[in-house]
């Protein structure tokens, strides 16, 4: 619901050229690095072809079953923690969700999972006054 009501179709496009501009720019560093034999260049160029760009949504944790209380903070981050600890020991076995991110939708930050080969943009990130239409955060 948060991307649908604060991230318009404009700012996708705007951000999907952002990506494409961030790749360029890494691509032109993999290229003019000295100490890289030609060998691994074209093994870190293939790497980052292979980064995708894609639109995911975040899989929830479900933190909506947690059986919250008014009134009781403590208890609740308790309840959230163990949820959250069983949600992830759940996940042990199981094939990784590439879908699933590390951040909430609305969070005002980025990253980059070496484990995934993958960086991510929260919604939060990509507005205003981080990142707007008229100033794109790559120029």
């Amino acid at each position: 619901m948060y991307v649908e009501q604060e991230f318009p179709a404009a700012s996708k496009d705007q951000s999907l050229q952002m990506i494409h501009d961030v790749e360029a720019a890494l691509g032109r560093d993999i290229e003019s690095l000295e100490w890289m034999s030609p060998e691994t260049k074209k093994l870190a160029e293939e790497k980052l072809h292979l980064m995708p760009t894609r639109w995911a949504i975040r899989i929830s944790g479900g933190l909506s079953n947690v059986d919250d209380e008014r009134g009781d903070a403590l208890g609740n981050s308790f309840r959230a923690a163990d949820f959250e600890s069983h949600r992830q020991l759940a996940k042990i076995g199981k094939p990784v969700n590439r879908d699933e991110w590390e951040m909430s939708p609305p969070t005002v930050n980025a990253y980059y999972d070496p484990s995934m080969n993958d960086i991510n943009f929260p919604a939060g990130i990509l507005q205003s006054p981080v990142f707007s239409i008229p100033q794109p955060l790559v120029g």
